[in-house]
């Protein structure tokens, strides 16, 4: 004789389903906020925009094909902040006024910047430009990692002699 299952007894029923539903979700939640800080994303976020600045100072830098060296895109690395230098760009005394509203300036808030070259840490503020080939030119000629500290980790940018830039 062959067993039938009633219809009623296929799969789980809908409040079975919604109370699984509700205890990942609380789960999730709960484990999601150990894992995502907000101090997390500053963090994370200053290293990225700062790898985007590199990139932009060296790229700017790599169309000056003729080497005339007028517009010496500068990155300039202070304690309080990271931005494109505006003003005195082709001397060592390139700066830029703090805004918090300028996409090409990071305000370092919590984080600690620590550049160092060839195991030597440089004194603040740090000036990095490239040549029309993209390599890096003064403080990090030889090449240089740029540390960035905050009570939640730290975050480390290599820059190369030959002018890669990476995470490391």
């Amino acid at each position: 004789m062959v067993s039938h299952r009633s219809r009623y007894q296929l799969g789980f029923t809908l409040v079975e389903l919604v109370l699984v539903l509700v205890v990942a979700s609380i789960v999730a939640i709960t484990a999601g906020s150990k894992f995502f800080r907000a101090d997390d994303a500053n963090l994370y976020s200053a290293s990225d925009n700062t790898l985007a600045l590199l990139h932009q100072v060296q790229l700017i830098s790599m169309q000056d094909t003729a080497n005339l060296a007028t517009r010496c895109p500068t990155l300039v690395f202070s304690s309080s902040a990271i931005g494109v230098a505006t003003s005195a760009q082709c001397t060592t005394a390139a700066s830029f006024v703090v805004n918090s509203a300028n996409p090409e300036q990071i305000i370092l808030d919590e984080i600690a910047l620590q550049i160092s070259q060839q195991g030597t840490e440089l004194t603040l503020p740090v000036l990095i430009r490239f040549d029309s080939w993209g390599r890096p030119q003064g403080h990090c000629g030889n090449g240089c990692t740029i540390n960035l500290n905050h009570s939640v980790g730290q975050r480390q940018i290599c820059v190369s002699s030959q002018g890669y830039i990476s995470s490391c």
